[in-house]
């Protein structure tokens, strides 16, 4: 149970000639058969509270279960708001990837498509479910921006072979070229932010003062 970092920050240079530190940070699978309620919720609240971008895989779709789930995660994030008196999101932005989309014709694989998938889940309408409308309103509350991309299947390697070790080449070609289109657009110099804690950017010193 718990939270993986990779061993090394990766330097990446801004547009401004900043230097940023990008540590990647993965979390296990929320509700799963292992784990409680407490586990999952401790584990997405910390890796929020963390964060200056939190991406939230699913599959095949935001609807549904994922979205009921996202917010009772979302919970925190509301008290802490209240609890502190923001005038602001407390949290940075936020980007689904929804992996094995189905429905490529009508929503391309990639961010655009992810744009426009994303305004029709979240879109403001009569017809809508009260629920979606609540989480809607909770994730715009609580996030400083909403993004989405849209994966394709990995491929029969990845999901049929005990063996796959994470390889790049047993990826299929299609889910290559759009992680890597999302991995260059999240990590592009005019995408990255610092960790913001209290308005300013955060340092190492202070990143595990926060933590604790």
């Amino acid at each position: 149970v718990g939270i993986w970092m990779w061993g090394e920050p990766i330097l990446v240079k801004g547009n401004s000639g900043e230097k940023y530190a990008v540590i990647l940070l993965d979390t296990q699978g929320a509700f799963d058969n292992q784990s409680t309620y407490q586990e999952c919720t401790t584990i997405f609240a910390l890796s929020t509270i963390l964060s200056s971008l939190q991406i939230y895989n699913v599959v095949d779709t935001i609807q549904g279960r994922c979205a009921a789930n996202l917010s009772l995660f979302l919970d925190y994030g509301r008290m802490a708001a209240l609890n502190e008196k923001r005038q602001s999101n407390p949290f940075q932005p936020l980007c689904f990837c929804v992996r094995d989309f189905k429905s490529p014709e009508e929503y391309p694989f990639g961010g655009e498509g992810g744009r426009l998938y994303l305004e029709q889940v979240f879109e403001k309408s009569p017809r809508q479910a009260s629920e979606l409308t609540s989480i809607r309103n909770l994730l715009t509350s609580c996030f400083e921006s909403l993004s989405c991309f849209l994966l394709p299947h990995p491929g029969t390697i990845v999901a049929e072979r005990s063996t796959f070790n994470g390889d790049v080449k047993d990826l299929r070609p299609e889910f290559r070229d759009e992680i890597r289109r999302m991995v260059e657009t999240l990590l592009s110099p005019e995408a990255l932010k610092p960790k913001i804690i209290d308005g300013k950017p955060a340092t190492c010193k202070r990143m595990i003062e926060y933590f604790k």
